[in-house]
């Protein structure tokens, strides 16, 4: 079972200027005990801001969100779960209306990630700084704009302490969504990417593909249904530990509530 909770304060809102406080806490609870020391407690605190103007003579949304993020899991399997990470990030995005029907948007996130695990030591300490460079093209096919193809472009380097947690990763994916009868949407996308762990050891790089579908129905205007498959393969220069094919059903019911 998955839970969210959002709380938001809007300080500032206005034609132009947008400021707010929010925190986010998202706790996967698996009904298996086996399972559960895995389970990931997600707590996330930011500030984000959005300015509306014009640039190169088209109108743009420029962001900034600041932001502390804390990660609980229970990696020893003593029953309690125990901070493992604490996060410093920011993410400055850029969208751009290209054309009526065309959204482009442009991000640059970084993030300072800081564990505290007792495998996190040496050549294997996970402590990183990490750097995405990522653009998102929204492509509306309808005038109502629920029939969409959205392409996704991105480059990932996580500059870790260890030597062994040191990659260099490229994201490429494309997504196709539009309605179906009885108020259903469906999707269907494919995704790459390819991860290069140079300074290893032992190098390493793995080449990820997945392909997924799905289709999703707001019963109630706080209730929302949604069934999806994905599979996945991952080929890997060190086929005897990451090489594998992963299919997965996941079926979802999303509860919307305002306080």
């Amino acid at each position: 079972m998955n839970t969210v909770g959002d709380v938001s304060y809007r300080a500032i809102y206005n034609r132009e200027h947008e400021l707010a406080l929010k925190a986010n806490a998202n706790l996967t609870n698996s009904r298996r005990d086996t399972a559960a020391p895995s389970d990931p407690f997600l707590y996330n605190f930011s500030v984000p801001y959005s300015h509306k103007g014009t640039a190169f003579k088209r109108g743009h949304v420029f962001g900034v969100k600041p932001g502390y993020e804390m990660l609980y899991m229970d990696p020893t399997n003593t029953g309690t779960k125990v901070k493992t990470m604490g996060s410093m990030l920011v993410d400055v995005d850029n969208t751009f209306v290209m054309k009526p029907n065309w959204f482009s948007v442009y991000t640059l996130q970084y993030r300072q990630d800081t564990f505290e695990l007792a495998a996190s030591t040496g050549n294997d300490d996970f402590d990183a700084s990490k750097y995405t460079l990522k653009t998102s093209q929204i492509l509306y096919l309808d005038e109502a704009r629920k029939e969409a193809v959205i392409g996704n472009l991105g480059v990932t380097m996580n500059d870790a302490k260890g030597m062994n947690k040191y990659y260099n990763r490229y994201d490429l994916g494309v997504t196709f969504t539009r309605p179906m009868k009885w108020g259903y949407a469906w999707n269907a996308g494919l995704a790459a990417y390819q991860v290069t762990y140079s300074k290893a050891t032992l190098d390493r790089t793995d080449f990820n593909l997945a392909f997924s579908t799905g289709v999703a129905k707001p019963i109630r205007e706080w209730f929302t249904w949604s069934v999806s498959g994905t599979y996945t393969k991952n080929d890997s220069t060190n086929e005897t530990t990451y090489e594998y094919d992963k299919f997965v059903i996941l079926t979802q019911a999303v509860f919307t509530t305002n306080l």
